[in-house]
């Protein structure tokens, strides 16, 4: 759902802000789609799931859900 808000209402390079990320969705959704994303987390749980959620997405480790429908 937060990847379709976030190519529905932006463009690929457009900045997104977060000012909620929690453990980095909305984030994740922009590093799928091509967007920038500035996001902010004062819980230092929160930050430090988010932080690894992106560092692995970041690798290549997070498949996008598009790409697993077409493999099936």
């Amino acid at each position: 759902l937060v990847k379709w808000l976030v190519e529905s209402y932006t463009r690929p390079g457009d900045l997104v802000l977060d000012p909620w990320a929690g453990s980095a969705t909305t984030a994740l959704a922009c590093l799928l789609t091509g967007r920038r994303c500035i996001a902010i987390e004062r819980d230092r749980a929160f930050f430090r799931a988010a932080a690894r959620r992106l560092q692995s997405a970041a690798r290549g480790s997070v498949a996008d859900p598009e790409q697993l429908e077409e493999k099936e």
